[in-house]
């Protein structure tokens, strides 16, 4: 996997966040840029429509006022109705629009005024000829019989002129007398095909085309000849595109507007003329909007280089400014590895990097200071923890291990300290003739100091013992002698018995200790009612008071430090004194005092798990 640097990570996140600002800016003024600009185009388009069909209504205009200036010249010559052949040739001749000029008379309203004269040009010698011969009934004809009806000017559909040789559109006013009845019909017409040259040299877009549609829909006007006469609707139909026939419909009732035509991918502009008919401008919708389409992208390009240049400047300027991070960052690789004679580079200023580099010196000379100390430290716990080593072994070695197992008593003790060296004591001997002294003991606090106050418990009652003093006499002079001086104020709980082993009478003083359990020979368990005495150590003057009880033969005594009772399992809950006292009475009788007591330090062991053992806990049987 690639390893990415601060330098690029800065870098991608600032061009990240400039190009969504940039290119967000950009997009609200391509989208207002293009609204406007489109708005700008369309009434570009718009006003190239109103200067075509100025130039379309030009052309029509120039054939109307043809027609309103030859009433008087046939009027003038009447009844010679020949002249008017003259007229229809000198029509032909000076007009490039016309191609066609008919005088056709009304049959019986002047003299001599029968058929038709008609003159044309020949589209391929182009000469000017004249006939007094009309090929087909023209009385029948609809720009002859549309022209009587209205009585004025009427622009045909298209046709096919009577000459033969293409499509026609015509312009037909009536001819009337100076009494105002109408002797003829005067017709110019027009080549469609001439029509659509001459109005496609006043396009305003170089790859568009026009059309002009009839009042009918039939096209007048087209570049490409072979629709010229169609029906719009029926091609619309034909090329299966809506938007072309919605585009006809449209000019068809005289609409005006920006349509698609969407088979050819073309916008047309169209807009109806002053005759009825409809005329259109088609063009690619690129060369219309083509500008917009340039700009935008344009735009977009400048502000892709911009953050293109962007991005190696700012990658340039950080990795400029962050250089002393690199090298502080391969002076604290150093420094991992265990170098801690690195030395930190100065740098200038107060911005962060500067406080980031004062902080790593701060750092690396703490490390040298807690390494010195640590050393120092380490010695010394290596010194104490030698000595506590020894210190263990010592108190392991005081305690007895010579435990009574001989003729009808039995006795047997343990002591498992939560730390090296812990509080807990126990210790026995035997007095004079039957006599068995021995002593349970918890000191307050863990450690050192209650491992030296249990020795001198342990010593005291050693000695105190050996004096064949009662019970509560030998509690009290450990008591006086612990209070002389005892400045840290700690204080030991005392269970100290002795018990006549031919009698089985037991003498006891219990000072502040846990209550000890009697199992007599039937397995009975209880604890034992006892006298309460304060704890050794707490008060010099106080008076111990001793108990008598006298015991069955096949008894145990179980006495133990709260240690055991008090342990906890994971859940905080204790081991507890019911607990120990349903073991005690599940216990056979018959049982070893050694067995009993690891049978004890295996149940509170199973009851606390893996719990970490939180005092001391000592463990004495003792059976007769």
């Amino acid at each position: 996997m690639s390893r990415r640097t601060i330098s690029s990570e800065l870098t991608h996140k600032i061009i990240l966040a400039t190009s969504i600002l940039v290119l967000g800016g950009v997009l609200g003024i391509i989208v207002f840029s293009g609204r406007t600009i489109t708005q700008y185009s369309k009434r570009n388009a718009d006003s190239s429509l109103n200067t075509f069909k100025a130039n379309v209504e030009e052309m029509l205009g120039q054939v109307e006022n043809i027609s309103a200036s030859v009433n008087w010249l046939i009027n003038d010559h009447l009844p010679d109705v020949g002249y008017a052949s003259v007229i229809n040739d000198k029509i032909v001749e000076g007009s490039d629009l016309i191609s066609g000029s008919t005088v056709a008379f009304v049959p019986g309203v002047v003299k001599n005024g029968a058929g038709a004269f008609f003159s044309f040009r020949d589209a391929e010698s182009k000469v000017v000829r004249s006939t007094a011969d009309y090929d087909g009934d023209y009385l029948s004809q609809d720009w002859f019989t549309e022209t009587l009806a209205q009585d004025k000017g009427v622009w045909s559909e298209p046709y096919r002129s009577a000459n033969g040789e293409g499509l026609v559109v015509s312009y037909s006013t009536p001819l009337k007398t100076q009494n105002g009845e109408t002797y003829a019909v005067f017709s110019q017409e027009v080549s469609l095909q001439h029509l659509s040259s001459s109005l496609s040299k006043e396009l305003f877009y170089k790859k568009s085309y026009s059309m002009i549609l009839s009042k009918e829909g039939a096209v007048i006007s087209h570049p490409d000849s072979t629709l010229l006469l169609q029906d719009i609707f029926l091609f619309a139909k034909n090329t299966k595109d809506r938007t072309l026939t919605d585009l006809a419909l449209k000019m068809s009732v005289g609409e005006s507007g920006v349509g698609e035509i969407r088979s050819e991918r073309s916008a047309a502009i169209y807009g109806p003329l002053y005759n009825g008919w409809s005329v259109a401008i088609i063009c690619p919708a690129s060369e219309i909007f083509g500008g917009v389409l340039k700009f935008q992208l344009l735009l977009l390009l400048i502000a892709l280089a911009d953050l293109i240049v962007l991005y190696f400047v700012t990658r340039a300027i950080i990795g400029r400014e962050i250089l002393p991070i690199t090298e502080i960052t391969y002076l604290a690789k150093n420094v991992a590895k265990g170098n801690f004679k690195a030395v930190i580079p100065k740098i200038g200023g107060q911005n962060e990097i500067h406080h980031l580099s004062e902080s790593l010196r701060f750092m690396l000379h703490s490390i040298n200071d807690y390494i010195s100390q640590l050393r120092t430290t380490t010695a010394e716990n290596e010194r104490f923890e030698s000595e506590l080593s020894i210190a263990s072994e010592i108190q392991r070695q005081m305690l007895r291990t010579d435990f009574i197992n001989k003729g009808d008593v039995d006795l047997y003790a343990t002591l498992k300290p939560a730390k090296e060296v812990g509080g807990d004591m126990y210790d026995f001997l035997m007095g004079g003739g039957r006599t068995l002294y021995f002593t349970v003991g918890d000191v307050s606090g863990k450690g050192v100091p209650a491992a030296l106050y249990m020795a001198i418990s342990r010593s005291l009652f050693h000695y105190v013992s050996g004096m064949s003093l009662g019970s509560n006499e030998v509690v009290a002079s450990i008591n006086k002698t612990f209070c002389a001086g005892n400045d840290s104020n700690m204080f030991i709980t005392l269970f100290v018995g002795k018990l006549d082993l031919d009698t089985g009478e037991l003498v006891f003083c219990n000072a502040g200790h846990n209550p000890i359990i009697v199992i007599d020979p039937d397995g009975n368990a209880k604890y034992l009612s006892e006298k309460a005495n304060l704890a050794v150590g707490v008060f010099d003057e106080f008076s111990y008071e001793k108990e008598t009880i006298t015991l069955k033969k096949g008894s145990r005594l179980l006495i133990y430090t709260d240690g055991v009772s008090e342990a906890e399992n994971k859940d905080k809950d204790q081991y507890g004194e019911e607990r120990l006292l349903q073991f005690a009475q599940s216990q056979s009788v018959d049982m070893s005092s050694e067995d009993f007591v690891n049978a004890l330090v295996a149940s509170v062991k199973d009851f606390t798990k893996d719990n970490p053992q939180n005092d001391d806990i000592t463990v004495m049987s003792v059976k007769f």
